[in-house]
């Protein structure tokens, strides 16, 4: 990897004589950004002097990197030490090279940062969150019907705050493990769970209501987000009243919106279907009131 060459000048002034700080306080200037470099930043610091020596610390704010820099000490006198060195910045706690600077100073400190090389390194992704569950740990049987559905509570607690109050409390379900389902098929329990799983699915308008309806019970919020995005991309005419009963059923603003918008340019498309005759007629109110003002 080649040096990248760019040109940085930092100067610390001494307002005040070295000598009364400690060894362990220091100036410094403003951090400044490394040009070229992937937002990263450096400063030169001056520390307290002792006998007759002073000591500089180049901070940077990744390691480890290779620099050249060079020097000017004392600068206002034109007493000048000027010297160009590659520097390994080693890891240690503070981000910083400190070394002595022969010349004790009364002045200021100049520094040029002339190239700066960092070493490569390969982007590594990080694991997903379900790569850390496993199948032998599926602990809670869903019971649907005569089907059964099998997931892992440490699963369920993280995806719903529904399931999570079920297993922190002295439950029936967190006793036995067992979860009674009587108001969906296990078909949908399962495929909500495989979505949930990072499975990719393929639903029918349908079985998106269905799955809407289970996420919204149990509160699992980023199914229930996702799936509005899903239903609301599937109108059109054909399907427009069962969306728009969905929209006004579940306050769903965004929905709503694009159903007045359609509403108000096919209106003449929709008003005499079946479908929209036996929308309730509360939502058919709202309706034409949402597109007369959009």
């Amino acid at each position: 990897m080649m040096a990248t060459i760019f040109r940085d000048t930092a100067v610390v002034l001494v307002a005040k004589n070295l000598r009364s700080l400690n060894s362990s306080s220091y100036i410094e200037n403003k951090k400044r950004p490394i040009k070229g470099s992937n937002n990263l930043f450096w400063c030169l610091r001056v520390y307290g002097a002792q006998l007759e020596r002073s000591r500089i610390g180049i901070w940077v704010s990744e390691l480890p990197i290779t620099a050249s820099v060079s020097f000017s000490v004392d600068r206002l006198q034109s007493i000048e030490r000027k010297f160009e060195k590659q520097l390994e910045f080693f890891d240690r706690s503070d981000n910083e090279l400190g070394f002595s600077v022969g010349q004790f100073c009364k002045n200021g400190y100049e520094i040029t940062f002339t190239e700066f090389e960092k070493p490569p390194s390969v982007l590594v992704k990080p694991p997903r969150i379900l790569d850390f569950i496993r199948s032998d740990e599926d602990d809670v049987k869903f019971i649907v019907g005569k089907e059964h559905v099998k997931v892992s509570r440490h699963f369920l607690s993280m995806i719903s705050p529904v399931f999570r109050a079920m297993f922190v409390h002295e439950t029936k379900e967190s006793k036995t493990g067992i979860i009674n389902i009587v108001d969906f098929d296990a078909e949908i329990v399962k495929i909500v769970f495989d979505y949930c799983y990072g499975q990719q699915i393929d639903l029918c308008l349908e079985g998106a209501f269905e799955m809407h309806r289970f996420a919204d019970k149990y509160v699992i919020q980023p199914v229930v987000d996702k799936l509005v995005d899903v239903i609301g991309s599937m109108l059109d005419v054909k399907t427009f009243c069962a969306i728009t009963e969905f929209a006004w059923t579940y306050e769903k603003e965004d929905v709503k919106l694009k159903c007045a918008t359609m509403f108000r340019t096919n209106s003449t498309d929709i008003l005499f279907t079946r479908s929209f005759v036996d929308l309730d007629p509360g939502i058919q109110n709202k309706l034409i009131i949402a597109a007369a003002l959009v």
